[in-house]
């Protein structure tokens, strides 16, 4: 009976080793990490420990809010709202969800924001921070949900401008090493 289970452990492993070796690619977070570091764009960094990965930008940038901007030059702007900070990408591991877990999280944040659809709040932004309360992973792999956030957003503006390729470079590569879901926002009303 010993010999028995012990020899399905071993064939299980054997398994689970020969699946690892067929995907080839990186599934924890040190690991993806190691491939992003010699990806990365001169002048960014990476960390990670065992459920996130930080993407840092070694100089800062400028960030100028797009919502009720005054007309005027960038420069101006930049000058009068723009706001200097550390550029982070955040990547943070969790357990990966089932695609029905996935589905159910959709209908949950699409029931939410509908109940506040009617009211004046979606002119205020709501629809967005009722959103947020049901996260759907940007990434997976076979081991982790993955949930991205930086520090900008779709509301936003980088100074730089460089930034933007750079942070598109560092995104495709990330896009490379593990598998994007579909954008959960995509289709959804955005406020501007």
């Amino acid at each position: 009976m010993k010999m028995k289970r012990n020899i399905i452990i071993v064939l299980a492993l054997f398994t689970v080793s020969v699946f690892a070796q067929e995907n080839n690619k990186p599934i924890y977070p040190p690991e993806i990490a190691a491939v992003l570091k010699k990806e990365l764009p001169a002048g960014w960094r990476c960390s990670s420990d065992h459920n996130c990965i930080v993407i840092s930008r070694d100089e800062q940038v400028t960030l100028v809010s797009l919502v009720s901007l005054p007309p005027a030059e960038w420069k101006e702007l930049i000058d009068r709202f723009g706001i200097k900070t550390d550029y982070i990408i955040l990547l943070v591991f969790r357990p990966r969800l089932s695609d029905e877990q996935i589905e159910e999280l959709k209908k949950l944040r699409d029931q939410s924001v509908e109940r506040i659809r009617p009211s004046d709040d979606l002119k205020h932004g709501t629809t967005g921070l009722e959103s947020r309360k049901y996260l759907l992973p940007n990434y997976q792999n076979s081991r982790f949900s993955i949930y991205l956030s930086r520090t900008d957003d779709q509301i936003s503006k980088i100074f730089p401008e460089s930034v933007e390729k750079e942070r598109d470079v560092v995104l495709s590569v990330l896009s490379k090493i593990i598998e994007k879901r579909e954008d959960p926002n995509k289709g959804k009303e955005r406020i501007r």
